[in-house]
């Protein structure tokens, strides 16, 4: 993910593809660590040398605010689990 920020050429919309596609083939175990890292990655846009790093950053934070709707669903599958 990080690599593909670093490449200026690289459109934002592969970017966006990129981490989409990364969270949706993550597990229940390291689903919120997987939404941490792109919202880390929003982060590290701002301080690239890219002309749409704001535009990205608010995109990529758009992303997980998407994903972040199934964090509840996930702790139920966890605690029925667990239950077991």
């Amino acid at each position: 993910l990080f690599e593909s920020l670093k490449d200026e050429q690289r459109p934002s919309n592969e970017i966006l593809a990129i981490c989409i596609e990364w969270i949706q083939k993550g597990t229940l175990i390291d689903f919120n660590a997987r939404l941490d890292s792109v919202r880390l990655l929003a982060n590290c846009a701002t301080v690239t040398r890219r002309s749409d790093r704001n535009a990205l950053k608010r995109r990529l934070l758009s992303v997980v605010a998407y994903f972040e709707q199934y964090t509840k669903v996930i702790a139920l599958i966890w605690f029925k689990l667990i239950s077991e």
